[in-house]
């Protein structure tokens, strides 16, 4: 799912560690609706580049608000992830294509 919003050279083993991290910090109650939407979303991610679109373009519009909560709520997860991961000493090499320059006591 992370793979839908990261760019290719995202660090996606890493990026889908910490999001592990987040859905177990969540409620059990929060963390079985998150675990039932990715469920359903399970096959269609599975699916080629035109079936994921289709897909998360459907979730985003949905009739259903929850959907659409679901959608958004996973959207900004993964996006955070991806472009605010980082440790000490080892910037996300995406931050240079958004001209970030690291936390301030990363730079010189």
């Amino acid at each position: 799912m992370i793979c839908a919003f990261a760019p290719a050279d995202a660090r996606i083993d890493r990026i889908t560690e910490l999001a592990a991290q987040a859905v177990d910090g969540l409620s059990p109650h929060r963390r079985n609706e998150l675990l039932r939407l990715l469920d359903l979303l399970w096959l269609p991610m599975k699916g080629g580049d035109p079936m994921r679109w289709a897909t998360l373009t459907l979730l985003a519009v949905a009739p259903v608000a929850a959907l659409q909560t679901g959608f958004a709520a996973l959207k900004r997860l993964a996006l955070f992830l991806t472009y605010g991961e980082s440790a000490p000493g080892d910037k996300n090499p995406l931050w240079r294509r958004i001209e970030y320059p690291g936390p301030c006591e990363d730079r010189p």
